[in-house]
């Protein structure tokens, strides 16, 4: 388990310190072979479908991964195949609340200001929303820099069934949790699924 520093005194100190965990985090994981990556997020790709196979068959947002993040893309078909919709999330670059179009692999994609988002699908609520993670801990808290932007994405579809993937060296004994953080309902790593302990 990653060991992160001394308790930060303020929301400001927790945001620095944040920050400063989120590069460390993200040097492990580049420091990963790259067969040993895709061995442990392959095997996260099947404990996220085996955790939720009564919500494949429903509308279900993905996320387009960053460089250090576990990619759930190819979930998309077995979702699809599951009878479900996948969906992307859209971010708008001044702020304004998240909304999430339809997406199938090979569609036409915009550039946003985080993320690449479907350019043409039609909005939809989904039922679950699947969320990268740089760090996480065992309260199901999400290392987060940008708190305002991750409560967004989480406030776009409240009443989903939220799910962290990730790798168990991005565990923390503590990510800090500010006020008005929301924890996952689930984390999924390459050791399985784990709800909020």
């Amino acid at each position: 388990m990653a060991q992160p520093a001394a308790r930060p005194p303020s929301a400001a100190a927790v945001l620095s310190w944040r920050r400063a965990e989120t590069a460390r985090l993200r040097e492990i994981g580049a420091a990963l072979p790259l067969d040993d990556r895709r061995r442990r997020a392959k095997a996260a790709r099947e404990h996220v479908a085996a955790a939720i196979p009564h919500l494949l068959g429903r509308t279900v947002a993905l996320y387009w991964p960053a460089a250090h993040e576990v990619s759930v893309l190819g979930l998309a078909r077995t979702i699809l195949a599951a009878g479900g919709l996948t969906a992307l999330p859209v971010d708008a670059a001044d702020g304004r609340p998240f909304h999430f179009r339809a997406w199938t692999p090979g569609d036409p994609l915009a550039a946003g200001p985080s993320a690449p988002y479907p350019r043409d699908g039609p909005m939809v609520q989904p039922h679950v929303v699947l969320v990268g993670l740089a760090g996480f801990d065992g309260g199901n808290y999400r290392l987060c820099d940008e708190p305002a932007r991750g409560a967004r994405l989480l406030a776009a579809a409240p009443e989903a069934y939220a799910v962290g993937v990730g790798l168990e060296l991005m565990r923390l004994e503590t990510v800090e949790p500010l006020a008005g953080e929301r924890p996952l309902d689930l984390v999924v790593t390459e050791a399985g699924a784990f709800p909020p302990g």
